[in-house]
């Protein structure tokens, strides 16, 4: 096979797979925030820190980012429910989580 034969197939390979690895599937999950627990809002955590949300319900732990905080009013007083997203991957580890290079 000649050289630029080799070179386009390559070429065509990473362009592929960089065009699945933009289309990945992102997994987010909604979640409250225990207002009552050992951090506080604002001082321990905000939109942006990274923490780890745990679901005993399901019986699960993820490593994610907070996306989005809702903060609610009413008689009862104030409560936040946030929005977890995992980091996103860069272009390589996209790749490499592909099976590319």
């Amino acid at each position: 096979m000649p050289a630029t034969q080799k070179a386009y197939e390559d070429a065509l390979a990473f362009r592929g797979l960089s065009q699945l690895a933009e289309r990945a599937m992102v997994e987010a999950f909604d979640a409250t925030v225990n207002q009552y627990g050992n951090l506080t809002y604002k001082v321990d955590f905000d939109i942006g820190s990274n923490i780890q949300a745990v679901s005993k319900h399901w019986g699960v732990a993820l490593n994610a980012r907070i996306t989005e905080i809702e903060e609610s009013y009413d008689r009862e007083g104030m409560s936040l429910n946030a929005t977890f997203r995992k980091p996103l991957l860069t272009i390589n580890e996209k790749i490499i989580t592909l099976g590319g290079v």
